[in-house]
Formats: structure tokens, sequence, C-alpha cells
């Protein structure tokens, strides 16, 4: 365990202490989480949801945006959006801080 500690803080390039606090606190946030989710429960005024149901709401909301953006924007396809400014053929200019070059 100490091997894997200090493997993580070589890595993280933080201490044995930072390491460990980090580690306390992600498991102390996923243990609100779950104190959150067995309330829920828990709580019988709380409704229990079917999964297909909620399934189908979910796909059809999302396929609804997606034929609004298409009808907003019809000539959008897949990648489009990239060089829209751009004259057809020309490539992006690029700049040399956005590749570390200096």
């Amino acid at each position: 365990m100490v091997d894997a500690l200090d493997t993580a803080a070589q890595q993280l390039r933080q201490s044995r202490v930072d390491v460990i606090r980090l580690a306390v606190e992600h498991d102390l946030e996923g243990f609100d989480d779950l104190s959150v989710a067995i309330d829920r429960l828990r709580d019988p005024g709380d409704p229990e949801l079917d999964r297909d149901p909620v399934r189908r709401e979910l796909l059809d909301t999302d396929q609804a945006e997606r034929g609004r953006r298409a009808e907003a924007y019809p000539q959008a396809g897949p990648g489009a959006h990239r060089y829209r400014h751009r004259p057809a053929g020309r490539a992006p200019d690029y700049h040399p801080l956005w590749f570390g070059i200096r």
C-alpha cells in the first residue's frame, strides 16, 4: 500500500499527505452521494420510476431537440460547424503557441 501511495504521489506531484487527503475527500463525497441515494430509496413519498418509460421520454426529448436544431441550421451536417467561416478548401490557420512551439 505504501508503494502505491508513493507511486500516486509521484505521478500527481503531491506529497503523501496530500494524496491521502484527496482520497479521503473523494471517499467522503461518495459516501454523501450514497447517503442521499439511500434516503431517497427509503422515502415513501418519492415515486418509483420504471426504466423503460423514462428512457423512452429521454430519447424522444433528445430526438425532438435534434429535429429543432436541424430545422434551424439546415446546412449543418456532421462537422459542418468546424470551418464554416473559411472558404472551401482552405486549411485553418494554426498559431504556433497552440502546439507549445515558441
